[in-house]
């Protein structure tokens, strides 16, 4: 009976070992089960990760490239014609009847100037918005020519070489601005009166690097400028002394070609870029020569008080030139409407057909500052 009972027992071992093998499995098939309905309930109520937002400041070198184009072609417009005709300065080259008082002397008033100078330029532009600021430093040298074509009409002609270094500090930024213009200016004189323009037309080349999470974001294009000027002087003789009032207007315009960023993470696609000024301005200059034994030293300053007008700067759309990233409308900063310019020449006669010059210059509104410095020869003959 006994060994009935075993032998039962055992025939029925394998039976009862399947019958709890697939209680367990089913067990963990219903515990997988619940807990992927978890997850996914989870899941469902979790928002959804947010995708990457290009950020202003992969904008920000092309913005100051085109306030250097500012700067610089502003000191071009106001220097290419050498500030008016022949008759300006004629003191310094031996004229005996120079600006006011009648009409010059023509037949002892030079024919013919040549004029070059090197200079050097900083700026910066404190941040607005969204648009970190920027300083710039430039280095540039000017050569040019100028004839009188009648008694009163003095045309000239020029070109400007310009090397400007952009340093974006915050994320950090470089960029260089190769500027080349090319200037034609003239001047009318009739008595004490003088009405001189010039016109600007300028090429440039552009570069940037940009710092981003997986090394530098890089670019290359190119930019253009254009610019004109008119100016409206009366000239006051008072001895050795004189005053010069002037009222006048300027144009600037700058523009940067499209261009795609290349390496570093989420590299910056920008639309092409035009931002262009008007401007009018009134101010003054005084001056007073000495004589000293055989030469003459000459010294002058100006100040001006200009207002913005009109300013055009449209918004563009910034965009990833590689991966997935939203879009961001990016508005370019204007000018501060009010602005004072000012300067000082320093003129030394070395004979009676070359003078030396220094100059400094200074142009200041909210949130601009630039200062400039050049040293120069002019030949009259």
């Amino acid at each position: 009976m006994l060994a009935s009972s075993t032998s039962w027992y055992v025939l029925q071992s394998p039976q009862r070992s399947f019958e709890v093998s697939g209680k367990i499995f089913s067990r963990f098939v219903i515990a997988l089960a619940l807990l992927g309905a978890t997850l996914t309930a989870v899941g469902a109520q979790s928002p959804p990760r947010a995708p990457l937002m290009m950020t202003p400041d992969a904008a920000a070198t092309v913005i100051s490239a085109n306030f250097a184009a500012f700067d610089l072609g502003t000191r071009y417009l106001y220097n290419s014609s050498g500030q008016g005709g022949l008759t300006d300065l004629a003191h310094v080259f031996g004229a005996p009847n120079p600006n006011g008082g009648g009409a010059s002397d023509s037949l002892n008033d030079p024919r013919y100037r040549a004029w070059t100078e090197g200079y050097g330029l900083q700026s910066r532009n404190d941040a607005v918005a969204n648009i970190p600021g920027d300083k710039r430093h430039s280095a540039g040298a000017v050569a040019g020519f100028g004839m009188l074509v009648s008694p009163a009409i003095t045309l000239n002609a020029s070109i400007d070489q310009s090397h400007t270094k952009i340093n974006v500090a915050q994320p950090p930024q470089q960029g260089q601005y190769d500027l080349t213009q090319f200037g034609m200016s003239g001047a009318i004189q009739t008595g004490p009166w003088t009405l001189s323009g010039a016109i600007v037309r300028g090429m440039a080349e552009l570069s940037s690097s940009r710092d981003s999470l997986s090394g530098p974001s890089t670019a290359s294009y190119n930019g253009g400028l254009w610019g004109g000027l008119a100016d409206l002087s009366y000239y006051v003789a008072l001895g050795r002394m004189r005053l010069v009032p002037r009222v006048g207007a300027d144009w600037l315009r700058s523009h940067t070609d499209p261009y795609a960023e290349q390496g570093g993470f989420l590299p910056a696609s920008v639309p092409a870029l035009t931002i262009s000024r008007t401007r009018i301005f009134v101010g003054g200059e005084i001056g007073q020569f000495w004589m000293l034994y055989k030469t003459m030293i000459d010294v002058s300053a100006y100040g001006r008080l200009v207002d913005v007008v009109s300013y055009s700067a449209p918004p563009f759309v910034l965009g990833p030139a590689a991966g997935i990233a939203i879009n961001q409308t990016i508005q370019p900063p204007t000018e501060a409407r009010l602005g004072y310019e000012m300067g000082a020449t320093a003129s030394l006669r070395i004979s009676s057909m070359a003078r030396l010059y220094a100059t400094y210059e200074a142009r200041l509104r909210g949130g601009f500052e630039s200062q400039s410095g050049s040293v120069g020869i002019e030949f009259r003959w």
